[in-house]
């Protein structure tokens, strides 16, 4: 008989699921600033601050629920605090104060529904004059603002949340953001929400 020669088995991987948006673990709360301790979102003490802008920096990521017509609100001020304007965003719309208004692309709807129930990863960004939003790490959207909308939104040094739920997050990078000194809503929320 011929001697049996022993085969390797395959070398098993271990297959780790990633999430693209860094949001946990370093998450923090998107709280509401449509409160009255918040002013409605006129209080900058209810804006998280962006050290360098918003401008070149990797913009804004968050994890939240997506719904067709509850819209999730980034409230964006400049360096005097003033708020500036809106990015809003729903699977039915997306628009920028004063900038843009559209249905929002069937390619970004289809993504969503294609992925398991839950909060879902986005981020938002302006990168050289262009709105980004990105879906669990892929760019579905971009927008090229006008000369008028890079200037009003070039002046971007913070930004709330409104619209968000109790389970909303977002990434916090502590060497480019500082927390906001109030958390409008959290006594809405419990502790393990």
């Amino acid at each position: 008989p011929e001697p049996v020669v022993p085969v390797d088995p395959e070398p098993v991987v271990p297959v780790v699921p990633v999430d693209p948006v860094p949001v946990v673990p370093d998450g923090k709360e998107t709280c509401d600033c449509w409160t009255p301790e918040c002013g409605f979102c006129s209080n900058p003490e209810c804006s998280v601050k962006l050290i360098g802008g918003l401008a070149g920096s990797k913009g804004i990521g968050v994890r939240s629920f997506l719904h067709n017509r509850k819209v999730k609100t980034i409230v964006m001020y400049n360096s005097d605090g003033d708020s500036i304007g809106q990015f809003e965003w729903s699977l039915k719309r997306i628009s920028m104060s004063g900038c843009f208004r559209c249905q929002t692309p069937e390619g970004i709807r289809d993504k969503v529904k294609g992925l398991p129930v839950g909060t879902v990863g986005w981020s938002f960004a302006i990168n050289d004059g262009v709105v980004e939003l990105s879906v669990e790490g892929e760019i579905l959207y971009t927008s090229k603002l006008t000369n008028q909308c890079r200037e009003q939104y070039g002046d971007v040094k913070s930004f709330s949340f409104t619209g968000m739920s109790c389970k909303g997050t977002f990434a916090y990078a502590s060497e480019e953001m500082e927390l906001a000194t109030i958390c409008g809503g959290a006594d809405k929320c419990p502790a393990n929400a």
